[in-house]
């Protein structure tokens, strides 16, 4: 069998999208076979002085590290079972915000101290209807005021899914 010394495919369309836990890179899986993973690069100065800071073999990777305030800049290469390393993605660029989080808890293990769905002794209890807190209300960016669509609908299924627990307790 001859040796393998073509390079995989150059990863396509990076980008680069800031959450309330740092950047979060996503790509378009690379076609080839024979892929291995994905080395991720960032640096402070466009163009040069990219630094590895980690590797996957999923199209995505969080980087968490960012410094707030800091514009960082992303590139990734893909490499192959060979050794074979493709040439860089088209870099992207991100800053990281400050998040200030105002409560947390895992729906999964408690309510975080939420009441939802019907409650005896309450005045909701009988009548059917359900009480549901506007998480929306505790969550604050700070000096950035928004969420992503993603991160709406993780709150959303949290708060469906503890309410489906509630209700299931009765």
């Amino acid at each position: 069998m001859a040796q393998d010394n073509d390079a995989p495919a150059i990863p396509a369309n990076l980008t680069a999208e800031v959450g309330l836990t740092g950047i979060k890179l996503s790509w378009n899986h690379s076609p080839d076979a024979d892929l291995s993973h994905y080395n991720i690069y960032r640096s402070e100065t466009s163009g040069e002085g990219y630094v590895k800071i980690g590797e996957t073999t999923s199209n995505n990777y969080q980087d968490t590290e960012g410094t707030v305030g800091t514009t960082y800049y992303y590139v990734l290469n893909a490499v192959d079972f060979s050794g074979n390393i493709s040439g860089y993605a088209q870099e992207v660029s991100a800053v990281p915000v400050e998040a200030q989080i105002l409560f947390g808890t895992d729906f999964e293990n408690d309510n975080g101290g939420f009441v939802t769905g019907v409650t005896a002794g309450t005045a909701n209890h009988g009548n059917g209807e359900c009480q549901h807190l506007d998480l929306m209300q505790h969550i604050q960016v700070k000096n950035y005021g928004l969420l992503t669509l993603q991160e709406i609908m993780i709150i959303e299924l949290m708060l469906y899914r503890n309410s489906i627990h509630s209700d299931t307790r009765r």
